[in-house]
């Protein structure tokens, strides 16, 4: 299980530390060596259950305990921050950004099939 405990601490006194919420995850227990499956819940200061999620198919091996946890926010609390763009989107609008590159003159596409723009990596070389 991983606990994160948010806190408050004063500057003035530890008496007046506080916390302010708990993001708690826990193994399910349908996984395997490989992939996890978790069950995550949000607290507010008072210990009150804000959100729950799951996270399902967690590459343990592969990825951060910190992966996890931003998952975990992130299947809660969602966009509160105006960012709705997704990371696989703003690499799609990175290719964008490069095709009008490419359209404008600047560079030339050395290769740029379905596969490049699927796995989002198209091959640039400067125009001469």
């Amino acid at each position: 299980m991983i606990v994160v405990t948010v806190e408050l601490k004063s500057a003035i006194s530890h008496t007046r530390d506080r916390v302010l919420g708990v993001l708690t995850i826990a193994n399910d227990g349908t996984g395997d060596a490989r992939v996890g499956h978790y069950v995550a819940e949000l607290k507010d200061a008072r210990g009150r259950v804000l959100d729950t999620c799951r996270i399902r198919a967690f590459p343990r091996m592969r990825l951060l305990a910190w992966d996890l946890i931003y998952r975990a926010l992130r299947a809660t609390r969602g966009d509160r921050n105006g960012d709705d763009v997704t990371g696989r989107q703003r690499a799609m609008l990175a290719v964008a950004r490069e095709m009008r590159e490419v359209a404008a003159g600047r560079y030339v596409a050395m290769s740029l099939d379905a596969r490049d723009v699927v796995g989002l990596r198209p091959r640039l070389r400067p125009a001469r």
